[in-house]
């Protein structure tokens, strides 16, 4: 049994390391898991994915724009 993925840490660290590449490596390990048929783990890197846009894509909202 593999430990649920804590989706916000993987989304900042994928866009430390990767910069304006990490929604394609998210994407890639993504479909690695489709490819395995770990229907959970593709589940969770597609919301690593969805997080890594609205963080590093995405322009912030709220009061301070």
């Amino acid at each position: 049994m593999t430990k649920p993925l804590n989706i916000d840490r993987a989304a900042w660290f994928l866009i430390r390391c990767y910069g304006d590449d990490c929604a394609k490596v998210a994407y890639q390990r993504l479909l690695n898991c489709q490819g395995s048929g770990d229907k959970t783990g593709a589940g969770e890197w597609k919301l690593v994915m969805r997080r890594v846009v609205e963080l590093h894509f995405c322009s912030p909202k709220g009061r301070f724009n």
